[in-house]
């Protein structure tokens, strides 16, 4: 069961989404980390260890995400069929987020 904080955040990503301001998948993700000054980065909470810790040395300057949704949930709220990871470089929108996130 999804808690009201991934959903609160979920909202933020999709509305991100609807702006152009998200990266969803790995290869989106690895293009805009090599682009952007500051990222938010969501990744899928049963990912392995292993793969987190690829993400964050391919995104050193990002704020990671690690406990919020699985990936499942992810994938549910971006109508995909498998999705371990998105990202988000919009100021506006990450501050959002993670003022979210500590509410």
């Amino acid at each position: 069961m999804m808690t009201d904080e991934a959903s609160r955040v979920l909202g933020l990503l999709g509305l991100a989404r609807r702006a152009g301001r998200l990266a969803v998948g790995m290869s989106a993700v690895e293009s805009m980390a090599s682009q952007a000054s500051k990222l938010l980065v969501v990744v899928a909470s049963d990912l392995s260890d292993a793969r987190k810790e690829k993400i964050s040395r391919m995104a050193v300057n990002a704020i990671m995400l690690t406990d919020l949704v699985d990936s499942k949930e992810l994938a549910k709220a971006f109508n995909r069929k498998e999705l371990v990871i998105v990202a988000i470089d919009s100021h506006a929108f990450i501050s959002g987020i993670v003022g979210k996130k500590k509410n």
